[in-house]
């Protein structure tokens, strides 16, 4: 099953970055966007065997709003949209920080630190920020790709301290660096070339998909070496999990009785 979710998935991909160069309607470019995923968390379910802890959760969330996150620049809301999709993909790397803190990751609490781990994406990010954006970058987006400019620093330096396998480790970190060169080419797509260049739109899209697969792909083989045994996904566990952010009582069978008084 896990193999046939995987040709599923490069379908999705190869699908996806195809009809962005062809005049495919509307609907057609959001629904293949917005699968790709919430396809990856069912993917992470199917390594995880469907176990709910609260990691699990936090993937399961990352990727619904990885799937906004995808859609919401074809909404045709020019700097609104970027602006929607930049916040949108703060809010997913806020979530893999939470991730790697919880697994352990702490920069000053390894010994033999490696200054280079904290100094190069700092470099990189920076100095691409400062030399190449600075002067392109609308002034709704300018402050906002700042915060994001710092994010990005504290997702790889953090993915690239996390106490795992040698397996997870480095599926993590090489994940971190091609979503850190999907930024780039987003930046070169968006604000450089203003969307004009759109065959650079199928590696910015493939850097995209190979990022997060290798992300939550890596974040699942470390859960499963712990050993650790959760509930099962459910309805039950899922209300269980809202009662406990919102300390509300969410009925299990809550969406049954939404469709039966309508």
């Amino acid at each position: 099953m896990l193999k046939f979710a995987s040709f599923f998935l490069v379908i999705i991909i190869l699908f996806n970055s195809y009809i962005f160069m062809t005049e495919n309607l509307f609907y057609v470019k959001i629904i293949g966007h917005g699968l790709f995923m919430p396809f990856v968390g069912i993917m992470y379910g199917m390594k995880r065997n469907w176990q709910f802890g609260h990691i699990d959760q936090l993937i399961y969330l990352s990727c619904l709003l990885g799937g906004i996150c995808d859609i919401v620049i074809f909404f045709d809301l020019n700097e609104k949209g970027e602006f929607l999709q930049i916040v949108s993909n703060f809010f997913v790397h806020s979530i893999f920080v939470v991730i790697f803190r919880k697994e352990g990751a702490f920069v000053f609490n390894i010994g033999n630190t490696n200054i280079w781990k904290i100094v190069l994406p700092a470099l990189i990010s920076f100095f691409f920020f400062g030399f190449v954006l600075l002067n392109t970058l609308p002034n709704l987006i300018f402050f906002v790709a700042i915060l994001y400019a710092v994010q990005i620093v504290i997702l790889a330096v953090l993915g690239f301290y996390r106490p795992t396998s040698s397996k997870s480790y480095w599926l993590v970190a090489i994940g971190i660096i091609v979503i850190m060169l999907r930024d780039i080419l987003y930046s070169y797509f968006f604000y450089v070339y203003h969307t004009s260049q759109h065959l650079l739109y199928i590696p910015l899209y493939l850097s995209n998909a190979i990022g997060y697969l290798l992300i939550v792909h890596g974040i699942a083989i470390n859960q499963n070496e712990k050993r650790q045994i959760y509930k099962k996904i459910s309805k039950k566990a899922i209300a269980d999990s809202i009662n406990s952010v919102f300390g509300k009582k969410v009925k299990p069978n809550l969406f049954e009785s939404i469709f039966i008084q309508q």
